[in-house]
């Protein structure tokens, strides 16, 4: 009972996770969401696209308004994010030899985008697999191509942009000790004075 409330402890407290947890818990906000649809209306359509990247995930709770196959494939992409960033970043973190430096920023950077990239591609796969093919597709080949590659290419800008934040956790976590190589985001950092050991001079 222990040993598994220490493991879900260590898997909340990785680098990087709550970092992950929180967005979801904030941009996947349903009444956010909503009040964003209301007036994203208003603006250019750069300023939509951007903001249909970061609310890559997003739950859904009224299955009315959104229409079945919507409720389930917004739910089950965010859900299946949450799942494989958390996973992926605990792995990272119990490695034997966790990266530091840039390559941990890089290694943040890379499990945020493939947990992204895999939850849309499973999401578009499953909600047509149970509920059958998108009530927006008119059924041509074109079509199904086009709902399919369009969020998988949001899905990998919007894993990039939050790893860029989530990579700055993972670097900022997993510091090498002072002096050695790999120190902090860009590499090694001098012993403090107090900690310097001086070579005793020789009498020869």
């Amino acid at each position: 009972m222990v040993e598994a409330t220490s493991g879900r402890r260590q898997r909340f407290s990785a680098p990087g996770v709550a970092v992950v947890l929180g967005y979801v818990l904030v941009a996947g906000n349903p009444w956010i969401g909503r009040q964003l649809d209301l007036v994203r209306g208003d603006f250019d359509e750069p300023f939509t696209a951007l903001s249909s990247t970061l609310l890559f995930p997003r739950w859904q709770v009224d299955l009315e308004r959104t229409g079945a196959w919507m409720f389930w494939y917004q739910n089950i992409r965010t859900l299946l994010f949450t799942v494989l960033a958390v996973v992926l970043l605990t792995r990272l973190a119990r490695s034997a030899k966790p990266a530091t430096g840039v390559f941990a920023a890089m290694a943040g950077i890379g499990a945020t985008a493939l947990s992204a990239t895999v939850a849309s591609v499973a999401a578009s796969l499953l909600t047509p697999a149970l509920l059958g093919p998108s009530p927006w597709s008119a059924g041509s080949e074109y079509d199904s191509i086009e709902l399919f590659l369009s969020p998988l290419s949001q899905a990998a800008l919007f894993g990039a942009l939050l790893g860029l934040v989530v990579g700055m956790a993972v670097s900022g976590a997993h510091r090498a000790p002072a002096g050695r190589p790999g120190t902090g985001l860009f590499g090694s950092r001098p012993l403090p004075a107090d900690e310097r050991r001086t070579t005793p001079k020789s009498f020869w």
